[in-house]
């Protein structure tokens, strides 16, 4: 009779080990719609055109442009110039230069942005950084 009140217990094992599953998720979706994020307005999704370039922070000179943009971490938001010449809302996907500093660049640092929900991306080589990218003014 022993080994079968043993074999009874082991479930309960896997019963705990499952129980975790869910609670990471519900972190994953706070994470995710975390608003301390840099640049995340309400008022615009993914894509969305600036609607107005009060919306947009325009830098006086290119050495704050480019510090600007330097300052951008993976997951801010950004506005980004597209083909078309208008500035879409864009999230900071992947950065070739983390753990670089604006004392030691290199001339092959890329940031690359998702301008869409269904995964349209933009890469922009240092080169581009200063014409292409404008931070969102949270005024």
């Amino acid at each position: 009779g022993d080994a079968k009140s043993n074999a009874k217990s082991s479930p309960y094992v896997g019963e705990d080990q499952e129980e975790e599953v869910p609670q990471s998720k519900q972190q994953q979706e706070q994470q995710r719609t975390s608003p301390q994020l840099f640049g995340f307005r309400e008022d615009y999704a993914l894509g969305d055109t600036a609607r107005d370039p009060s919306h947009m922070i325009v830098e006086p000179n290119p050495d704050k442009a480019m510090e600007a943009v330097t300052s951008l971490s993976k997951h801010d938001f950004a506005f980004v110039k597209r083909s078309d010449g208008l500035f879409s809302y864009a999230i900071l996907g992947f950065r070739s230069d983390e753990g670089a500093t604006t004392q030691s660049p290199s001339h092959n640092d890329s940031i690359t942005f998702v301008l869409s929900g269904t995964g349209c991306t933009k890469m922009l080589k240092r080169s581009q950084w200063v014409e292409f990218v404008r931070l969102v003014n949270m005024e």
